[in-house]
């Protein structure tokens, strides 16, 4: 895409990463997922210790055309910092113009300069064309990994997990 740039978001983007990621939730078929408002991201992404960092690309025009969310771990095997690509959308008019490589491209740069020993990223098992898109830029699907969650804002969040019977 003529002119696009790549930049780590500011508060003053909040209104676009809420848009885009609403849109990524309608996507990924969870509409109404999304509960971030303004004020929390503005505290949890650009507050003195950041909960998680955003990565704006944008059109030659300044119109915000992707946005990604990263968030920092940390390998206890590897002794190093690793990197979850959180989420990753590129608005239709502009996908399959390289923007979502040059998104990818500022996360890499960002968790090099960290010394990041890896970065994962989940896929959910329908969207090929994101699986494709990451496997043309060099991840690897775990197939022996499976992930796993507990919500515990579900509607009846387990009273203590570690008391249950696990057969």
């Amino acid at each position: 895409m003529q002119g696009l740039s790549v930049r780590p978001a500011t508060p003053a983007d909040a209104t676009a990463i809420i848009e885009m990621l609403q849109a990524l939730a309608r996507f990924e078929r969870a509409p109404g997922a999304v509960r971030l408002t303004e004020q929390t991201l503005v505290d949890d992404a650009f507050g003195e210790t950041p909960r998680f960092h955003v990565f704006l690309a944008e059109t030659g025009d300044g119109i915000p055309c992707g946005v990604a969310t990263a968030i920092l771990a940390y390998s206890s095997w590897a002794a190093r910092p690793v990197l979850t690509l959180h989420d990753l959308f590129v608005r239709p008019q502009a996908r399959r113009t390289g923007a979502g490589r040059a998104i990818l491209a500022a996360v890499t740069a960002f968790a090099n300069a960290r010394d990041c020993c890896r970065i994962d990223v989940n896929v959910l098992s329908w969207n090929g064309d994101a699986e494709r898109f990451y496997r043309s830029q060099g991840f690897q699907p775990l197939e022996e990994w499976r992930p796993f969650r507990l919500d515990l804002e579900g509607p009846t969040p387990p009273e203590n997990p570690s008391n249950r019977d696990p057969g």
